[in-house]
């Protein structure tokens, strides 16, 4: 530094006084740059690069796990509500996934009933759109329920509501349980017993505020003949039709079904059709 200033001062009497204010500047931050990095290495940082095989750096820090909080989706769906939303969603547009697409109007096929499809591509959309609306009538009703449970200045309200819309009957190993609900406008009786999961749904207009015409009568019997074998029966009585349905896994996330579905009497709402479906699905 003091050598760059001498030099400096020799051509101080040839050279402008601005541009030799400019050059002592420049060099000036040069040799405080110089300092610095003699500096460092002094200090080790570049001296020695043996020791640096030896030690252990981490760049990646893991953090803990935040503890878990309710999301508000779990506030508004719970495991029994996705449950119900899932059977109504069968019933109406079809029992597997098959089915389902295949009942479904799309571009490739003619829009009536003549070719088994459920009306026009309007009048499927008014149908979701109804269930749309239910779900969150049902929703409501639920979490109205809930909070009339919980607060003891409306409580007896709420019990008596349940005991006019739940009958519970018991006789040896069989038991019946009839729940009607308020959003849907249905009557469910699930029939336990030790052999098989039975259940019958009286299906009537949902638009409608209480218990009215029976539009459809569902008759399902479900029976697991072995861990990976399932079978299915359901009969439509309004409809007159009868389906057999057999599930079997296919391995992680993945399922088959095989549905097998025929009409046995004459003038039901469907098409009079004999239908074999197979479908595979995969749950995310």
């Amino acid at each position: 530094m003091q050598f760059s200033l001498a030099m400096v001062h020799l051509v101080s009497s040839r050279l402008r006084p601005t541009f030799l204010l400019a050059v002592w500047f420049a060099t000036f931050l040069s040799s405080l740059g110089d300092a610095y990095a003699l500096k460092l290495w002094r200090r080790g940082y570049t001296e020695n690069v043996r020791e640096e095989r030896n030690q252990v750096s981490r760049e990646l820090i893991w953090l803990p796990r935040p503890a878990e909080t309710a999301v508000i989706r779990d506030r508004i769906f719970n495991e029994s509500l996705s449950r119900e939303f899932r059977e109504r969603y069968q019933q109406r547009f079809g029992q597997t996934e098959g089915e389902q697409v295949f009942l479904a109007p799309n571009r490739f096929s003619y829009y009536n009933d003549v070719y088994g499809m459920k009306g026009t591509p309007q009048e499927l959309l008014d149908e979701r759109r109804k269930f749309g609306e239910f779900i969150i009538r049902r929703l409501t009703e639920w979490h109205v329920e809930n909070y009339a449970k919980n607060d003891p200045t409306v409580r007896p309200v709420w019990e008596a509501k349940e005991k006019i819309s739940n009958l519970k009957v018991e006789v040896a190993s069989f038991r019946l349980d009839a729940r009607y609900s308020i959003a849907g406008n249905a009557l469910d009786i699930n029939m336990i017993n030790p052999w098989a999961t039975s259940k019958i749904t009286l299906l009537m207009d949902p638009n409608r505020m209480g218990p009215g015409p029976i539009n459809e009568t569902l008759i399902s019997v479900i029976k697991a003949v072995t861990p990976r074998y399932t079978v299915e029966g359901i009969v439509r009585l309004t409809d007159g039709v009868a389906s057999l349905i057999q599930y079997h896994p296919l391995g992680r996330s993945w399922s088959g079904s095989l549905t097998t579905s025929a009409a046995y009497k004459d003038g039901g709402t469907s098409a009079r059709q004999t239908l074999w479906l197979a479908g595979v699905s995969r749950t995310f």
